[in-house]
């Protein structure tokens, strides 16, 4: 592949959005985790309409849940970095964050200024 000029590197150093469907899907949920580990009074409120588990089970799995997308976050700036994306990174690791995988998806399927990644081999695109 031919060098590519500055202005070529800035054009496909972009970030994409994942579908907002996944957003649509995911967020309402962790929106309502969150709300319940956080809030005595909303927990109450809906366990006397809806069996819950423990608030502290609900709070546990609002810790699991922000630290899996912590490490997707991670995951998703490393993968970014490593494709060419260094202007995109930090828009891929946010959104990694907020969404999840759909983000790291979306990663995938972006491939970077090297070009798109390859489907025989590692996730990063080589072999090992």
């Amino acid at each position: 592949m031919s060098e590519l000029t500055h202005l070529q590197r800035q054009r496909v150093d972009q970030f994409c959005r994942p579908p907002v469907g996944w957003y649509l899907v995911i967020e309402p949920g962790l929106v309502a985790l969150a709300v319940l580990a956080s809030s005595k009074r909303a927990y109450e409120a809906a366990r006397g309409r809806v069996p819950l588990p423990s608030r502290g089970a609900i709070q546990a799995t609002a810790i699991g849940t922000a630290l899996v997308h912590l490490a997707e976050a991670a995951a998703a700036y490393r993968a970014a970095r490593r494709r060419g994306l260094h202007r995109s990174a930090p828009r891929w690791a946010a959104e990694a964050f907020l969404v999840g995988f759909p983000a790291l998806l979306q990663l995938h399927r972006a491939g970077g200024v090297t070009g798109p990644p390859s489907v025989s081999g590692s996730p990063e695109g080589g072999s090992r």
